[in-house]
């Protein structure tokens, strides 16, 4: 089977990557927040959100109404300079609420804010590539063979995060157990 790796595969991996690293920095009670947060604003803007915004913000500017059709059909760059407006500000207020929770203290906290980091990358690799973005599908990187049928992005990245969250709650886990002392073998 052939396969590509495209743009949009490679903006995918690199969202995935960059928050679950942002994830383990942070710590999971910011991520956690910052992650329910984040899915909120993008459940509005993917029921037309995006568009009652720009049509909202075309009335304020210019001064009179605007359909959704009319805007779509006629200014279909101020839809999507709206709607990747609204997403990076969805983003930040996302991270300063989630920054008013508690630092992260230990290993375990900041192991399992993998998990919630890992989940907003993709959450926000998808609405990126697959909403925003469709055309970077157009775009190919590069190309080979591989023998058994694998699609990288639907199957293997829930299979990934699952991996990743269970070795990273085991991580949490094994970081969490009390130490022992040296000879009398008292915990501390």
């Amino acid at each position: 089977m052939t396969w590509q790796f495209t743009v949009q595969d490679a903006l995918f991996l690199l969202s995935f990557i960059t928050f679950g690293i942002i994830g383990y920095q942070r710590g999971w009670r910011r991520e956690v927040v910052s992650l329910l947060f984040i899915i909120l604003g993008f459940g509005f803007l993917n029921l037309n959100g995006g568009a009652f915004l720009a049509r909202l913000h075309y009335q304020l500017l210019v001064g009179k109404s605007i359909s959704q059709h009319e805007l779509l059909h006629s200014h279909p760059n101020v839809l999507i300079f709206v709607t990747v407006a609204s997403l990076l500000v969805i983003i930040t207020l996302g991270y300063i609420i989630g920054s008013r929770r508690p630092k992260a203290k230990d290993g375990q906290e900041r192991t399992l804010g993998l998990i919630p980091g890992l989940i907003t990358g993709a959450v926000i690799g998808a609405e990126l590539t697959y909403f925003l973005l469709p055309n970077s599908a157009k775009s190919v990187i590069t190309t080979g063979t591989v023998q058994m049928k694998v699609n990288f992005l639907g199957n293997v990245t829930v299979l990934l995060i699952f991996v990743i969250a269970v070795v990273a709650v085991v991580i949490g886990l094994m970081a969490s157990r009390p130490k022992k002392s040296g000879a009398g073998g008292e915990k501390k």
